[in-house]
């Protein structure tokens, strides 16, 4: 069972929309008086909401955030993109790819998770299997066919559209495990930076190269705490440097549907806004 809803926030002429979103696997998991407080108060924040001059910047992905970005570093440990040439993680098995406080799993057998369940659609049984740890690549996802091409067995990673469709690799619950900062303790690390609480276009980030320019709203921080809402920004870069240049994690793992991350400090962020 899932829940969503959009909200709008007016005042004096201006408007902002908060949403948020929530599953559970139980009906009486679905906390939607919450779902629905959290999405009025991400309206409200943003009222006021003004862009922020160019620079390089400390930031902080929340949870959202995280979780969409990883969606598109997720096709990457997909073996049929690997055997294409079309997965920026090609020959880096076994690589420091990443920042040590990176560390990636799809486990189809998480509790409660969206994708959970025996076995994926081949039959296979679904498992857990890192894909990196602590920044170093660890492994891949396959279905059979896939691993057939490689003399090895399946993860477990097959998927199909329908009956009648055939099985190709996809994610099962793919996340970031949590780290050791509470959110708060992530902000008040930040001396000066942007909180990020949304991004739009991101499915135009390339997922071969991993370079990606996007828009962004979020939240200006100033010695620790929320200062001014901020909108209008584009930020840029890559994945691939996007998750090398990560210091912190949170506590507050949350999945967005089948992908899931917890808060993640970024240590330098390229943001394009005004110049005054």
């Amino acid at each position: 069972m899932s829940g969503n809803i959009m909200v709008v926030a007016e005042d004096d002429g201006d408007a902002e929309i908060g949403w948020d979103y929530g599953f559970s696997p139980f009906l009486g998991g679905l906390e939607m008086d919450s779902i629905g407080a959290t999405a009025a108060g991400r309206a409200v924040r943003m009222l006021g909401a003004r862009p922020v001059g160019s620079m390089q910047t400390p930031a902080i992905l929340t949870p959202w955030v995280a979780s969409d970005i990883l969606s598109i570093l997720s096709a990457s440990f997909l073996a049929d993109n690997l055997q294409k040439g079309k997965s920026m993680l090609l020959g880096r098995m076994g690589e420091q790819v990443f920042s040590s406080h990176v560390t990636i799993v799809d486990d189809g057998l998480y509790p409660g998770g969206m994708a959970s369940s025996p076995f994926d659609d081949e039959g296979f049984p679904h498992q857990r299997t890192v894909l990196v740890s602590e920044g170093v690549v660890q492994g891949f996802l396959y279905d059979q066919h896939t691993a057939n091409k490689e003399n090895r067995g399946s993860t477990g990673n097959a998927g199909r559209h329908g009956i009648k469709a055939p099985p190709w690799v996809e994610t099962t619950n793919c996340y970031i495990p949590n780290g050791s900062f509470t959110p708060d303790g992530l902000v008040s690390s930040l001396e000066e930076g942007l909180m990020l609480t949304d991004l739009i276009g991101l499915h135009t980030a390339d997922p071969i190269s991993g370079d990606f320019s996007v828009g962004a709203a979020g939240l200006w921080i100033k010695g620790g705490e929320a200062a001014f809402p901020v909108k209008g920004i584009v930020i840029s870069g890559n994945l691939m440097d996007l998750f090398n240049n990560v210091d912190g994690a949170g506590t507050d793992l949350a999945f967005y549907g089948k992908t899931g991350a917890p808060s993640l400090r970024i240590s330098t962020l390229n943001v394009a806004g005004t110049d005054n």
